[in-house]
């Protein structure tokens, strides 16, 4: 009974990230920027930075592309845009709306990337998990971690700091749109959130403490109908990627129940990772 009301919970998330899943995009008209320009220099790290102008004031995306698979961003002045693909040819679109889920491609760069370094990549703040340098964020990430004498150690400082602190919004989950994009800081501020919070500020502190970790995104097998979001984390001393899912452990730790913070990955069907 439990259980299923924690998947009654999560399934109110269900709009988390799918933000442009049916966004569909025509051929290539006339730019919308001035001299757009695309810095590949720390391209091997996994990121990229798309320099622009708009001209108009329409909702501009980025879409980046490698054969079949894609991921589409909000296209920002600040961001850095990630290479999740790894390594080979890239398609780099901008799009600017033009009515509804319609979009016109204004600008076309193919990027060529001979190596990514995963571990570097999962280091990087990008869309989705986003922090600013002496930012509170920040500051409690390095605060939690300070003593701590190994990757493992620095994962259960923050693990326990979430999963202990955070508290499930249900109100949150009842009134969230699609599109909806964490504030780490508001998330922080507020101490919980939503799925999407949890996973995002996990995958932020861990960033921010030198520890490489992906936001995941998919089903647990037990309920292949919910979609909901975790973290898979690389810890140093255990040479691998685990499975960590504090929205789950936070609620069964309120409710008096003790989790186990590594979950078997065969119980997580990921489709995409951020």
């Amino acid at each position: 009974m439990f259980i299923n009301k924690i998947r009654f919970i999560l399934i109110l998330s269900l709009t988390l990230m799918l933000v442009f899943s049916s966004v569909a995009l025509s051929s290539t008209a006339n730019a919308a920027f001035d001299s757009p320009s695309v810095d590949e220099s720390n391209a091997s790290k996994g990121v990229i930075r798309v320099d622009f102008s708009p001209k108009t004031s329409a909702r501009h995306i980025l879409r980046i592309q490698k054969e079949n698979l894609y991921y589409d961003f909000e296209l920002s002045k600040k961001a850095q845009y990630p290479l999740y693909m790894g390594s080979g040819k890239y398609s780099v679109l901008v799009a600017e709306q033009t009515e509804g889920t319609k979009y016109k491609v204004v600008f076309k760069k193919e990027v060529f990337v001979p190596r990514i370094d995963e571990q570097q990549l999962f280091l990087q703040s990008v869309p989705y998990i986003c922090w600013n340098q002496n930012s509170a964020l920040e500051a409690k990430a390095k605060a939690l971690t300070k003593n701590c004498s190994s990757d493992l150690d620095k994962v259960k400082a923050i693990y326990s700091y979430i999963t202990s602190n955070f508290k499930y919004d249900f109100e949150k989950a009842k009134a969230v749109k699609p599109g909806y994009v964490p504030d780490l800081e508001a998330v922080l501020a507020s101490s919980g959130g939503i799925c999407f919070d949890y996973s995002s500020v996990f995958a932020a502190m861990l960033r921010i403490s030198g520890v490489p970790s992906k936001l995941a995104t998919g089903y647990n097998t037990d309920d292949l109908k919910t979609y909901h979001a975790w973290n898979e984390v690389y810890v140093k001393e255990l040479r691998k990627w685990v499975t960590i899912d504090s929205t789950y452990d936070s609620i069964l730790l309120g409710s008096g129940q003790k989790p186990v913070m590594l979950k078997d990955p065969l119980k997580y069907k990921t489709i995409k990772v951020y």
